[in-house]
């Protein structure tokens, strides 16, 4: 659904039709309005499945980051913050930039249950932690980052090339992993000033 909302975003700033604004804001609200039913903003992965995943809080981020930009409510920068003040507490490791998977609420407690990485979760922490400082100003969101890219840059690929080594299939959703975290990468490198990145951006797709 969300991927679906920064579609329609993408529409809207392509081709100005408000029907692809309107698709975008109703889509969000209806997955918000379902999905937030934890503390301290994280979000509900699936209907009838209990249980959050950094594959949903990330994108999530970053589409009501875009609508914030798009319809000027700060009601979705608020829902950006504490969804990412929630994924940042507990699937997330700041001092190293490393992305946990998922885990579950039981009661006031939450444990992670999948300490996998992939370049999905650290692509979409990495989105969300740029579109966060660039509306914010706020260098803490700048600073993970940083750390973000740079752990994803030393584990997720290969020690000697510095290619991407993880998520590699010919099949399933796997498959577009490496081009999700590509796409945040490339904003990371454009809006943070860090040229250095397409480089590896462009080896990594050559």
């Amino acid at each position: 659904i969300t991927w679906m909302v920064l579609a329609g975003i993408r529409a809207y700033k392509f081709f100005g039709s408000a029907n692809y604004r309107a698709y975008a804001k109703n889509n969000f609200d209806r997955m918000y309005k379902r999905a937030q039913v934890y503390p301290e903003g994280m979000l509900r992965w699936c209907e009838g499945k209990e249980g959050t995943n950094s594959c949903i809080n990330g994108p999530a981020i970053v589409a009501a980051c875009y609508l914030f930009e798009m319809l000027g409510d700060s009601a979705y920068l608020d829902k950006a913050i504490a969804t990412y003040d929630g994924q940042r507490a507990h699937l997330f490791v700041p001092t190293s930039g490393r992305v946990y998977d998922s885990g579950q609420w039981n009661g006031n407690t939450f444990k992670v249950g999948n300490e996998w990485s992939s370049t999905y979760n650290q692509g979409t922490m990495l989105g969300a932690a740029v579109k966060l400082w660039r509306i914010t100003g706020d260098d803490r969101y700048l600073k993970d980052a940083r750390n973000i890219y740079q752990w994803s840059y030393l584990n997720l690929a290969d020690r000697t090339s510095r290619i991407i080594n993880v998520c590699q299939t010919i099949d399933g959703d796997l498959c577009g992993f490496k081009g999700i975290f590509m796409r945040y990468a490339r904003l990371y490198a454009e809006e943070c000033d860090a040229p250095e990145v397409l480089d590896w951006i462009a080896r990594n797709a050559f």
